[in-house]
């Protein structure tokens, strides 16, 4: 995911607290050390290798070769990629993957992230190799990437968290893709459920119109 944030001599910029004028460079991106053990990175490096390809355009296996795309818009005019044959079980682990490790993790960077009583049940859920049921912590994701507008792409950012009338929520910025994760149990929004995967391996990404993705990244970067 930090392909293409990479400078001509390998370094990537980083800017805390939304100064821009004073960004620190680094050879990596956030690594955390011995955060897993062996076979669990191993486990997880399978779910990352797969979602590379179908979020990247990586070659598919002959067994993923039914993978279809096409872009459409819904009845209020949302305009989206619809993805039919995305392996549901694979992509919803390397989802949870991310929202687990952001929690556990004692980085700086992830510090918004806290799954408090959900963490074990995620944990347990990416051990087994059980993504549950569609709304069991979905993600949506929405996409800034092909704009006409000068925006940046190259930007993976900390995770914020976003609470409102509909529960507790976590939106991740990288790479053009925004990727929100709705936990609250006790209410889903009618987008979430239509747009996150579900069991019939369909993804849909959102196309996120200039305004919000303005507002978005402003939040993102700490000019909240």
């Amino acid at each position: 995911m930090y392909r293409g944030l990479f400078d001509e001599k390998h370094f990537l910029l980083k800017v805390k607290d939304g100064d821009i004028d004073n960004p620190t460079t680094k050879p990596n991106g956030e690594h955390e050390a011995n955060i897993l053990c062996s076979d669990c990175e191993k486990r997880i490096g399978k779910f990352e290798d797969y979602a590379r390809r179908i979020i990247y355009g990586g070659r598919l296996y002959k067994s993923e070769s039914d993978v279809q795309f096409q872009s459409r818009k819904n009845q209020h005019g949302i305009e989206y990629i619809y993805c039919k044959g995305v392996d549901y079980n694979r992509f919803k682990l390397f989802l949870l993957s991310i929202l687990w490790r952001s929690s556990i993790s004692n980085l700086d960077f992830f510090k918004e992230v806290s799954l408090g009583k959900y963490q074990e049940i995620v944990r347990q859920m990416i051990l087994e190799g059980d993504p549950g049921a569609q709304l069991d912590f979905p993600c949506v994701m929405l996409s800034y990437a092909k704009q006409k507008e000068k925006i940046p792409i190259d930007l993976i950012c900390s995770p914020v968290k976003a609470q409102n009338q509909f529960g507790k929520g976590y939106s991740f910025l990288i790479g053009g893709i925004n990727y929100f994760f709705h936990v609250s149990k006790s209410f889903i929004p009618d987008w979430v459920v239509e747009f996150a995967i579900n069991e019939k391996n369909e993804l849909q990404i959102i196309h996120m119109p200039n305004d919000i993705t303005v507002d978005m990244i402003k939040r993102h970067l700490g000019f909240r």
